[in-house]
């Protein structure tokens, strides 16, 4: 059921710190690998679409690999990069003229002609140098055939390792074109605090280890986007997120960029699923991710996951208490899963699905106007003294609507034209939207009411 295989990747790959994730930056014309300065900082495999001289191509970002891995999560890191060399068309192999050649170089070369059926060009990366690409000679050392100096920090020598790498990938990538008329895939932002499961939930879909699970905290950094595909035909980009935390709690710059990375995700998908831990129940923490899902106006579904670990409770029961933490994600589905088994996530795909379609349909006006009209008989505005309203009259009044009509949709957007928005107030708004979703459930999507002063 995943997503599309046939497709031209392009693999950086290397030892930690030679400047792998500056590359896969350059290539892109914008940041999306996290940089810093300390090594090891990119783990799971980050891909985005790219192209050079209208050659479109997957480009690959990988984590450092380490040839001996005495933990267990730099085994994991190696296995991804392991994964991507066997899915590559072409493999730049990034290593540092700052640095030299390094037995660990060495090693990898070694791999690299013995596992990888992909070409192999050579990457001498941090010739900042022009004068300096003398320096480069001795990596012709490791056998391969194209070798390319290059400053991914300054731009220095891209446009030369593009045209070659292009060439490699050849025409057959121009197959991978999508178009223009093709809808967009779905994007679903799985969001959530650290080591909630985030990582599982998207492995167990897709049937393998694309993205690395691990015990330890914070374990993706990096936004992933990872292409699925339904047994339906219907496209999806999951987007796999760091745990965001409350910014004072983290300790160090990569943490805050993580986790700033993960809110933009939010911002850029059209559902997000909020994934909850069973036994902890909803947390402040989690109140905070449901305000920005709340506050970017984006669909959502809500995972409790790892139901397995709760006993005694019903799950009507829980669902009432996660509402309870949670009064403005009342709309949205709560689901149960256990990640590690896979059960209930077809239902947590289906429901996102259905959460989006639904989010698209539009309300007929004279529907909606009947619906509204209705509802102001049935319990009239309050009466509101004009305050700011400018009209000069010490009298209270009472907001009236005139007109309403759907403007947009995913999420439904409504604007109702009126004698006074100022008289609007709050809770007569809820009650509105109540009233609508009596009628238009719009489960797991925002309904947007704005208000417009009859002119």
């Amino acid at each position: 059921m995943n997503g599309p295989h046939n497709r031209n990747v392009v693999a950086i790959v290397g030892r930690p710190n030679v400047g792998k994730s500056s590359l896969f930056n350059r290539i892109l014309g914008r940041r999306v690998a996290i940089v810093e300065k300390h090594s090891g900082t990119t783990r799971d495999r980050l891909g985005q679409q790219a192209s050079w001289q209208n050659v479109p191509f997957e480009l690959v970002d990988s984590g450092g690999i380490v040839t001996e891995p005495d933990e267990e999560l730099a085994r994991l890191v190696t296995f991804q990069v392991e994964v991507a060399i066997s899915e590559a068309s072409v493999i730049l192999f990034i290593v540092d003229a700052s640095e030299g050649l390094t037995p660990l170089d060495r090693e990898i070369a070694a791999t690299l002609r013995k596992k990888a059926k992909a070409r192999v060009i050579l990457v001498v990366n941090k010739c900042d140098d022009p004068d300096g690409l003398h320096l480069i000679s001795e990596f012709y050392e490791l056998g391969f055939e194209k070798l390319f100096g290059v400053s991914a920090a300054h731009g220095l020598g891209i446009g030369n390792l593009l045209d070659e790498t292009v060439s490699l990938v050849g025409q057959a990538s121009l197959s991978m074109e999508i178009p223009e008329t093709s809808e967009p895939a779905l994007r679903v932002a799985v969001v959530g605090q650290p080591n909630v499961g985030k990582s599982t939930f998207i492995n167990v879909l897709l049937g393998q280890e694309r993205l690395i699970v691990h015990d330890l905290p914070g374990t993706t950094r990096d936004s992933i986007d990872v292409p699925y595909q339904t047994q339906d035909g219907e496209r999806i980009v999951f987007v796999d997120t760091a745990g965001i935390r409350r910014r004072r709690s983290m300790s160090r710059p990569i943490e805050k960029l993580s986790s700033l990375r993960a809110e933009e995700s939010i911002e850029r998908c059209h559902v997000a699923i909020l994934m909850l831990e069973a036994f902890k129940g909803a947390t402040v923490g989690d109140a905070r991710i449901a305000h920005l899902i709340r506050e970017k106006q984006k669909g959502c579904v809500i995972a409790v996951n790892k139901w397995d670990l709760v006993e005694d409770i019903r799950q009507s029961v829980f669902s009432r208490a996660v509402y309870d933490k949670l009064p403005f994600l009342t709309h949205c589905p709560v689901l149960f899963t256990v990640a590690t088994t896979g059960a209930g996530l077809e239902k947590v795909l289906r429901t996102t699905l259905n959460v989006h379609r639904e989010s698209k349909k539009q309300i007929p006006t004279p529907v909606l106007n009947r619906l509204f009209r209705d509802a102001l008989e049935h319990r009239h505005p309050p009466l509101v003294s004009p305050g700011k309203s400018g009209r000069g009259t010490s009298s209270r009044r009472r907001l009236k609507v005139y007109y309403a009509t759907q403007t947009g949709v995913s999420p439904p957007r409504i604007r109702l034209f009126v004698n006074d928005a100022s008289l609007a107030k709050p809770d007569y708004l809820t009650y509105l939207t109540h009233r609508i979703r009596d009628s238009f459930p719009f489960p797991g999507s925002p309904v947007l009411l704005e208000l417009k002063d009859r002119s």
